[in-house]
């Protein structure tokens, strides 16, 4: 009777053990990836500590398999350890790094496969905004070349990927000097907007002003309309342009220079805050000069809105009469988002702004001069919207 009871309780004690077993299975596949990576990474460093060395010979040996995550890991772990397991470390992490990039670029620049690229920092996400696995891996390969530190902070999550941003973007501005008999730096370009566009990536300070200023090189205007990987460019442009946060003024104006599809998504954002000023007015005109005309209506609810009737030329402290001469203009002139908004609907219905009472002039650079839009005053302003809404009602 006893032993049957405690053959029983055995079976039980089985039967319950595999329970908790396959429990903890379970728990273990649903952990993020992050915290099994930890969890890895902390039995590891336990073991360099292990007074038995084939136990801390076979922890540096599967510390070396590990994948990238794990370098950031390990970097951490170097703070706090005893100096025995930090020694062991600083040969480990080196040699993981080389592994995992280092020997990788090595063989791309070597001979340039695309299932080598699999893995590498941005790669995907490269290939997403390009759309071309192909056309774009001569220019990934470049740029890696080029930026080979900042991609290495990307495949390692280092905390001074920021900070490195700022300082080679600072060097790309000052490098876009528009010396035509120069090459412009065009890898390095085009690697700081992948890496910047990401939304997850900290900006420090001056970094998006520097990028975005580069642009504006006349060198990388002539690699964007008519240079052998424009496409490829172009379309890092857009992905570095449309980034929210930075600020809209200088990628809608580089989205007019250089035709850029995205400007559309720009303006309508910025369109979308009801803040009237000159953001909201290079919006406008971004649209015009895109010919998007089915953004027609998002121009019109700016004509028809009230709160647009601010001034937003000239600035504050001065008059038109300060600013322009050659022209028959009142001391009460003035231009108003609205005004803009006007111009531009004009334009997007396929008709000339002086048909409705506005001697607005034609910009290469804006569609329409800023100062050209507006009027001596709100009589003028009115008929001429009362003209537009009876031709468009």
């Amino acid at each position: 009777m006893l032993a049957a009871f405690a053959a029983t309780a055995v079976a039980q004690n089985d039967e319950l053990g595999a329970e908790r077993t396959a429990r903890a299975s379970v728990d273990d596949a649903l952990q993020e990836p992050e915290a099994l990576q930890k969890k890895t990474v902390d039995g590891l460093v336990t073991d360099l500590a292990s007074p038995a060395f084939p136990k801390r010979q076979k922890a540096v040996t599967q510390l070396l398999q590990l994948d990238a995550p794990a370098v950031a890991l390990l970097e951490t772990k170097l703070e706090t350890a005893t100096e025995p397991v930090a020694v062991q470390l600083r040969q480990v992490i080196p040699k993981l790094r080389k592994r995992l990039f280092d020997d990788r670029v090595a063989a791309l620049e070597k001979d340039q496969k695309l299932s080598d690229l699999s893995g590498m920092p941005d790669w995907d996400r490269f290939v997403k905004v390009t759309g071309n696995a192909e056309a774009a891996m001569p220019v990934y390969v470049e740029m890696l070349k080029t930026e080979r530190a900042l991609f290495a902070d990307r495949m390692f999550s280092s905390s001074e990927l920021s900070d490195h941003l700022e300082e080679r973007s600072t060097l790309l501005r000052a490098a876009c000097n528009g010396e035509l008999e120069e090459e412009f730096p065009v890898a390095s370009a085009a690697a700081l907007m992948l890496v910047a566009s990401d939304e997850n990536v900290v900006l420090r300070r001056a970094t998006s002003t520097n990028i975005s200023e580069s642009l504006q090189d006349s060198r990388f205007g002539k690699l964007i309309t008519d240079g052998f990987h424009a496409g490829t460019i172009r379309a890092l442009t857009s992905e570095w342009l449309k980034r929210p946060g930075i600020a809209a003024d200088r990628p809608l104006l580089l989205s007019i220079e250089y035709q850029l599809s995205v400007g559309r998504e720009i303006a309508l954002r910025t369109l979308e805050r009801h803040v009237y000023n000159q953001s909201a007015a290079y919006s406008l005109l971004c649209l015009g000069a895109l010919k998007q005309t089915d953004s027609l209506s998002a121009v019109e609810q700016v004509l028809n809105d009230e709160t647009a009737s601010r001034p937003i030329w000239p600035p504050r402290g001065k008059t038109a009469g300060d600013l322009i001469s050659g022209r028959e203009i009142e001391s009460t002139y003035s231009v108003q988002a609205r005004d803009v908004a006007l111009a531009v609907a004009i334009h997007l219905r396929g008709r000339r702004p002086n048909e409705f009472g506005m001697d607005v002039m034609s910009s290469e650079l804006h569609l329409f001069t800023f100062d050209s839009m507006g009027f001596n005053n709100d009589d003028d302003r009115n008929a001429a919207i009362s003209m537009y809404r009876a031709a468009f009602p």
